[in-house]
């Protein structure tokens, strides 16, 4: 465990302790208050019991009673006798419950307060703590990626420098090459757009189309995929869908999740992909669906956050940065649309929903 994350957590207890200790101040300080009024207000009638037995005597040795009233306020005459004043009483009373309803108010103000600090400076202790954690995984994860690749190129280099190979070698031995420096390339590829995305620095220059005319190389790539790995492609896209965004954000965000879902099936060995488009309430739906290994639903979400892949890097039996389906979300929201992800478990496969305007000013 870093540094930073265990005095992010020994900051996080201590601000905990000390805005603990407050609360429980606060709450004495409520309590003592409710003591001392009660007090107050006892203490106050028996000087109004005292005032009253006072005037009686005074009364009875002959002191005018307008001039016991004006003496004592609190008293009054009732059946043509000195007593204490309800009302006055009554003032005594609303007085206390007056008081002690302005602190009660004021206490659970900064108690919400206190509440709402305790759980915004848990969420923000947190978040260094889980970034950097993701950030490990990151470079775990391209740590790998890069090092297979370029392992299987020096493997192949060095083959066809030591050996004499006939033609169908040479020709698989350059497949291998080819894939695996298209493997360097679209991890690159994601890396530097992950960074534009970071650093504001995405342009698109949306345009209305058919759909299938910039989708036609990224079901050919799917397609060869495919073959590559021994799956099954098949898609359904109408020719007359049009669609209100830009050509490479869309071809890259299908290839991203066409990746995944190619990656989902080969860790089970074999599976099927499926790309249907349609028009749906005035937009443009894309699903991609698998027969992979699916996931869990409650992790729908958090697939899309950047560098998130659930799981142990160092037991994962995928490919992967963790910024394909950011770089997907991303481009969503950018052009007007927006995905979803769902799964019905591990194992059941995966479907990703893409939104998109079909027409130039309608945005969802």
């Amino acid at each position: 465990m870093s540094l930073p994350i265990k005095t992010s957590r020994a900051l996080q207890l201590a601000t905990v302790a000390m805005l603990v200790t407050c609360l429980a101040q606060m709450l004495y300080w409520l309590y003592d208050e409710a003591t001392f009024s009660h007090r107050e207000l006892n203490q106050k009638l028996v000087v109004f019991e005292v005032h009253l037995e006072v005037a009686k005597e005074l009364q009875a040795s002959g002191t005018e009673e307008q001039a016991l009233l004006t003496r004592f306020p609190e008293l009054h005459v009732m059946d043509g006798k000195l007593a204490i004043n309800q009302r006055a009483v009554d003032a005594l009373r609303d007085a206390r419950h007056r008081r002690l309803f302005r602190y009660g108010s004021e206490g659970t103000f900064l108690v919400l307060v206190l509440a709402g600090g305790i759980a915004t400076l848990t969420y923000t202790l947190r978040q260094p703590a889980e970034l950097m954690r993701r950030q490990a995984n990151f470079i775990a994860a391209v740590s790998h990626e890069f090092k297979t690749p370029i392992a299987s190129l020096k493997l192949s280099c060095e083959t066809l420098l030591l050996r004499e190979l006939d033609h169908e070698s040479q020709q698989r031995i350059a497949g291998r090459m080819l894939e695996s420096t298209d493997r360097l390339e679209s991890m690159v590829t994601n890396i530097l757009q992950a960074g534009r995305m970071d650093a504001g620095q995405l342009d698109l220059q949306p345009i209305e189309q058919p759909l299938i005319s910039p989708l036609r190389a990224v079901l050919e790539k799917a397609q060869l995929r495919a073959d590559g790995t021994g799956a099954t492609f098949t898609h359904d896209v109408p020719e007359e869908l049009t669609v209100y965004c830009d050509p490479m954000a869309l071809c890259m965000a299908l290839d991203n999740v066409l990746s995944n879902a190619f990656k989902s099936i080969s860790i089970k060995g074999q599976g099927t992909v499926r790309l249907e488009a349609s028009s749906v309430d005035g937009e443009a739906l894309i699903e991609i669906t698998d027969d992979g290994v699916g996931f869990e639903q409650h992790e729908a979400r958090k697939l899309f956050e950047k560098f998130y892949r659930p799981g142990d890097e160092l037991r994962r039996q995928s490919e992967g940065s963790g910024l394909g389906l950011y770089i997907v979300q991303t481009l969503m929201e950018a052009s007007g649309g927006r995905v979803q992800a769902r799964s019905a478990g591990p194992g059941l496969g995966a479907t990703f929903s893409l939104w998109l305007p079909k027409h130039s000013g309608v945005r969802t």
